[in-house]
């Protein structure tokens, strides 16, 4: 292919008679390599483009999936997650009810205090039809921390909707299910303690399971 270029640009570009001594030869050359590295140049710009709306077509094709119903197993287990402070949010996608979470707290007046609206979330991985997700408390004790809590779920975590709330209090070992009015396209559920009195206001509990 370049050597097609080159005898067009010879032919289009150069005299018909071309000495081989003295500067016209230097000139020739160093016109010819400008040209034909401005070629490359354009040749690359273009392969670049061309990735660059590719791999726009493909995120585009991502966003706009279908959401589908990912089967009757619990979407949660092993995920990915996070929570408003400490660490451990693991412990409730661990499949082991014995393991629990909990969000920060102090013991202060003779009762253990925690933040403000203490929240924990799970990444599922994938959009989905989500409509129920269940809770285990911790079997030892503190059941009933378990309280005023909000589940929102949505494709991002700057974009949630509400899916049901719990008034609770709970007990201890308590299983309680908390079902969306309708299924939620949603990669990421969250369950928040919606309170601002911070005595007790401590997120903790065994497990948490999705479904879609």
């Amino acid at each position: 292919m370049r050597f097609f270029l080159l005898l067009s640009l010879i032919h289009v570009g150069l005299p018909s008679r071309i000495s081989f001594t003295g500067n016209a030869d230097i000139s020739c050359c160093t016109e010819l390599e400008k040209k034909l590295k401005e070629i490359d140049r354009r040749v690359e710009i273009n392969a670049l483009q061309t990735t660059i709306v590719t791999l726009e077509e493909r995120i585009a094709n991502i966003e706009n999936e279908e959401p589908r119903s990912c089967g009757k197993k619990n979407l949660a287990l092993n995920k990915k997650c996070g929570q408003s402070s400490l660490s451990g949010c693991g412990f409730a996608v661990d499949g082991n009810v014995n393991s629990v979470i909990h969000t920060n707290y102090f013991f202060k007046d003779n009762a253990y205090h925690g933040e403000s609206n203490p929240y924990w979330w799970v990444d599922i991985g994938s959009r989905c039809m989500v409509k129920l997700i269940k809770v285990y408390t911790r079997i030892d004790c503190c059941g009933e921390r378990f309280r005023n809590i909000e589940v929102t779920m949505g494709k991002s975590l700057s974009s949630m909707q509400v899916c049901g709330f719990y008034k609770g209090p709970a007990a201890k070992g308590e299983i309680i299910s908390i079902s969306c009015r309708e299924p939620i396209i949603a990669r990421y559920v969250k369950v928040t303690m919606k309170d601002e009195n911070t005595e007790n206001t401590i997120l903790n509990f065994a497990e948490i399971q999705v479904f879609s």
